[in-house]
């Protein structure tokens, strides 16, 4: 179980400036959305941006996103449009239009009456969590190694600035399920790993960027919970994406492909799946 976060910097003048003015979904709806794929006995994961905000990245949170075990990705689709959301019927739409930064769900819904670039994305669990086991509806504990819930106060930062990231979610809201800040490290390394030579693995990379500025200076990562293989890249990933640290991915890509760990890169070269 990771330690309880024993000290916290301030936040600077301009990352207060963007807590206080972070736009996006609410914890409300994503837990109103983990309570509908509950209630449907849809096996879920939180992922992404919300996910990386409650463990203390300044994400605006415009894509809320969830992991699905591969069989029951159909449903969940059909239980949030049955819920009200929206289908895609807008060629607009920044799925299909605006260059993207990170990569394509397997499918999407809109959120009614709200931000048109606010969506629900949906992902096939092979794609981003092939190598973890499989997902179910139990509700981890205190103990879980590798995932907790989004109201757990221990493993996550509190609300950094009043009115700005909003620490854990309220624990009257229903439990959301999402990676435990350690294990998203691993995940990230893996995904980088996967995509390496793709331009996919920038997101990545990215992400795992912020989690060593944000949750790593927060204390939240716990090195005695990762993969124990990953620690070299990710501690020399500390200083930055310098030509060895490159030759480590490259390495660790090498020697996962030849255990047979290694799907192919789902997308092509602007980012939307192949």
């Amino acid at each position: 179980m990771s330690k309880p976060i024993l000290s916290r910097r301030k936040p600077t003048t301009n990352e207060s400036s963007i807590l206080t003015n972070l736009p996006g979904i609410t914890a409300k709806q994503t837990a109103d959305v983990a309570c509908l794929l509950s209630k449907a006995k849809i096996p879920h994961i939180l992922w992404g941006s919300m996910a990386m905000r409650l463990m203390g990245v300044l994400n605006p949170t415009l894509e809320l996103e969830f992991v699905i075990a591969d069989k029951h990705l159909p449903q969940a689709h059909d239980a949030l449009l049955a819920a009200g959301y929206l289908p895609c019927q807008d060629t607009t739409c920044i799925i299909h239009t605006q260059p993207r930064n990170h990569p394509t769900p397997n499918t999407h819904v809109h959120i009614p009456q709200k931000d048109p670039r606010e969506i629900i994305g949906l992902y096939n669990k092979s794609e981003i969590l092939w190598h973890l086991p499989k997902l179910d509806m139990t509700i981890p504990d205190s103990t879980d190694e590798d995932y907790m819930l989004a109201s757990n106060t221990v493993r996550l930062p509190p609300a950094l600035l009043p009115g700005g990231g909003k620490g854990p979610f309220p624990a009257d809201l229903f439990p959301v399920k999402m990676l435990t800040p350690s294990h998203y490290v691993d995940c990230l390394i893996i995904l980088a790993c996967r995509d390496y030579g793709h331009c996919a693995r920038l997101w990545w990379l990215v992400n795992l960027q912020q989690m060593v500025f944000y949750p790593e200076d927060l204390g939240l990562i716990d090195e005695s919970e990762m993969r124990r293989r990953y620690l070299p890249f990710w501690r020399a990933f500390h200083g930055g994406m310098r030509p060895e640290v490159y030759g480590l991915l490259g390495g660790l890509q090498k020697c996962l492909r030849e255990m047979g760990e290694l799907p192919v890169c789902p997308y092509t070269k602007n980012g939307k799946r192949a």
